[in-house]
């Protein structure tokens, strides 16, 4: 998914230029801008609710993100703790794994480099403690797993409404209070084209991957066969609309 993204979307003249009002190079700037108060802090769940100040149910009851993402967060910190348990019986092995210390060493020399103080990467220098490398493998997993199906899985429910998002405006943003009506909306808003790229791109991002059995998007899908069909059926619809993606340069 990404390549297919890096090769069709965000490379120079590619759909990003035509279709977003950042294109590409500033498509790059924003990135950039990111990465330079990035912090693997952002990582830790009960650590960002923290900063954010929605950590407490009491001030702010039912915000399910926060309730279902601790329950999920501690299912994989228990996870990561007993499968490192199995290959690291004391922190003088994790110490002492010279592999795993080039690799902590590599992402902070070629990964990040040049971004600043190591400090505010909040990405330890050298591994010390099973404890330490089990909240870095929580932090990756939780990321790349329920973080991400929760920020992408229900993409079409948001950027496929175009007003709520939309990735250009055909005139500059009103200057006035009470100037904005119907019409001026409409005017502003991108037309079909654009329209129909952003609802296709928000499909693909939240498309299961063709080989991936998503069971709890359909519990009645229980044998191979519909399992099968299913998974076909999302590799058609996958391919289809990054077909329509390569050609939208």
């Amino acid at each position: 998914m990404n390549t297919l993204i890096r090769q069709h979307v965000l490379k120079k003249g590619g759909a990003v230029d035509k279709w977003i009002s950042l294109g590409h190079e500033g498509c790059r700037e924003l990135m950039k801008r990111y990465f330079s108060t990035f912090s693997f802090d952002e990582l830790d769940l009960p650590e960002d609710l923290r900063q954010r100040g929605v950590d407490d149910p009491e001030k702010l009851p039912n915000y399910f993100f926060r309730d279902d993402g601790l329950r999920l967060w501690d299912a994989v910190s228990t996870y990561a703790q007993n499968m490192l348990g199995l290959f690291y019986k004391s922190n003088d092995d994790v110490i002492m794994d010279t592999e795993l210390q080039s690799w902590i060493q590599d992402i902070h020399v070629n990964g990040f480099h040049g971004y600043g103080d190591p400090n505010r990467l909040g990405l330890p220098t050298r591994l010390d403690s099973l404890s330490c490398l089990t909240q870095l493998a929580t932090k990756v997993i939780f990321m790349g797993t329920c973080y991400h199906s929760a920020t992408h899985s229900e993409a079409l429910d948001l950027y496929g409404f175009l007003p709520l998002v939309p990735g250009m405006m055909r005139k500059p943003p009103p200057h006035k209070r009470g100037l904005t009506n119907r019409e001026l909306i409409v005017k502003t808003l991108p037309d079909q084209s654009p329209e129909a790229y952003y609802g296709s791109l928000a499909n693909v991002l939240q498309q299961c991957p063709p080989d991936e059995v998503c069971d709890t998007m359909n519990p009645s899908l229980k044998d191979s066969d519909h399992r099968h069909s299913k998974n076909h059926l999302q590799s058609t619809k996958f391919y289809i609309v990054m077909i329509f993606l390569s050609k939208s340069r």
